[in-house]
């Protein structure tokens, strides 16, 4: 071997050697760009998860209040005190201490502004000023 093919092989192994570490630099160089891109979408997915986490639970406790609130109903609509209440609302039954008034019959026929303002010729601001205050 001459000098002239030492350095021929010392350039081509130089050069070989060159494109290989440029190789695997890109190799590498992808490798991290996406590792950093997976990291960075499975971060925004966990604030995602995170978020629509937060919204179920404000639902549930929701729910749960509201589920609550359902019970303490049931539990007033079966206790004797709304039966009670209901039964006199609807069905005019009472206990036996109540005491009831009679009212009389109000004739449904006579009309009190119709017999105050019949006949009369008189402004509206007299006859208002009249029928209240006099």
């Amino acid at each position: 071997m001459t000098y002239s093919n030492i350095n021929r092989d010392k350039i081509q192994t130089g050069w070989r050697l060159k494109v290989k570490n440029g190789i695997l630099s890109l190799f590498l160089i992808v490798v991290i760009i996406a590792s950093l891109s997976n990291v960075i979408e499975q971060t925004k997915t966990l604030n995602e998860a995170k978020k629509i986490n937060t919204e179920i639970e404000m639902k549930n406790t929701l729910i749960k209040e509201e589920i609550e609130n359902l019970r303490q109903k049931i539990e007033y609509a079966t206790s004797s005190a709304y039966q009670q209440r209901r039964a006199r609302q609807f069905l005019g039954l009472g206990n036996e201490s109540d005491r009831w008034l009679i009212l009389p019959q109000i004739d449904e026929n006579i009309n009190i502004g119709q017999k105050f303002f019949e006949g009369s010729d008189k402004p509206n601001l007299i006859k208002w000023w009249e029928m209240f205050l006099n």
